[in-house]
């Protein structure tokens, strides 16, 4: 008859798991979605929107200026003169056609809001649209 004996096999090698190429992939996917995300500038001044029954929400992706009460004309909180709208515009819609979004206080002119328009689409802006609150829904902030 035979004997069975336990055999003990040791090994010297330590098992680990190796993180790096996961956090290496982290970063990377971290990195791909930061460039491809779109981000809505929002201006720094508050602005009173007219209301409107019609209004919808803003596009993503649109060049956005805002016109206070007293005229002034901001562009991603800063504030700029009328003759720097146009190369704004047109620098941003040589890249890709974007809609721009005026952001114009209650309090503003008219004049004021109609010679930034024009200024948009004399850089060859398709699409200027005015920014409003929806009628429904305003104040119920």
């Amino acid at each position: 008859m035979s004997q069975f004996t336990d055999i003990e096999i040791e090994t010297s090698e330590n098992v680990d798991i190796n993180l790096s190429p996961l956090i290496d992939m982290m970063f990377l996917l971290l990195i791909f979605f930061m460039v491809t995300s779109a981000f809505v500038q929002q201006t720094a001044m508050d602005i009173k929107k007219p209301e409107a029954t019609t209004a919808r929400d803003l596009p993503e992706g649109s060049i956005s200026f805002a016109l206070t009460d007293q005229d002034r004309i901001l562009y991603n909180g800063d504030p700029i003169s009328i003759n720097r709208v146009r190369g704004i515009v047109a620098r941003q819609q040589r890249r890709n056609s974007r809609p721009v979004v005026v952001r114009a206080d209650k309090g503003s002119r008219t004049e004021a809001l109609i010679a930034l328009i024009d200024e948009c689409k004399a850089a060859g802006a398709k699409n200027v649209s005015v920014a409003t609150e929806n009628r429904n829904t305003a104040g119920t902030d």
